[in-house]
């Protein structure tokens, strides 16, 4: 009578505990009223070493190698991903090399450019000095030429007048006219 009230009992817990009182029988209902925990083996424990093996199997199956797989996958996908930000990282400092390569390239050019400008405006104004020095140089011999001309000119008209002049001084002076 024990018995049934003990398989009852685990019938309606529904439990794994229940489920094996169930399969061991007799000897674990006597152990549930009061008496010493006796486990006989028999055919029962057989059954349960099956069941086990089954709930590992199917447990395996439906739940460890899907939690594996999704687990594998996520971290194969992390993986992926940070190696393409190491790739990215690699192209952006080589981007990075190579802006400041073209910039220091440019910078070198311009500054030869600059270089070369200076010196051919060094050049041109040499020319444009010499060639103003050389009309300066023209105009100063030809001034000096019209100079010369026009006190040779004031020369010889002063050596005209001064016969005239030198005759009026006199007369004034000898308050006569001097022949």
């Amino acid at each position: 009578m024990g018995s049934r009230i003990v398989r009852r009992m685990a019938l309606r817990a529904g439990s794994f505990a229940g489920f094996a009182i169930l399969l061991l029988g007799p000897a674990t209902a006597r152990a549930a009223e009061g008496g010493g925990v006796t486990v006989i083996p028999d055919g029962s424990f057989l059954l349960q070493m099956a069941n086990f093996i089954f709930l590992i199997i199917v447990l395996n199956l439906l739940l460890y190698r899907p939690i594996r797989r999704v687990l594998r996958e996520r971290r194969e996908t992390f993986e992926g991903l940070e190696a393409a930000a190491r790739r990215a990282l690699a192209s952006l400092e080589e981007q990075e090399a190579a802006y400041a390569r073209t910039l220091k390239e440019a910078r070198a050019k311009g500054l030869k450019i600059k270089e070369d400008l200076v010196r051919e405006a060094e050049l041109e104004e040499k020319r444009l000095t010499g060639e103003i020095h050389a009309r300066a140089q023209a105009e100063l011999e030809a001034v000096r030429e019209k100079i010369r001309r026009e006190a040779e000119q004031t020369r010889a008209a002063l050596a005209r007048d001064i016969e005239e002049f030198s005759g009026r001084i006199v007369s004034k002076l000898l308050g006569r006219p001097v022949s």
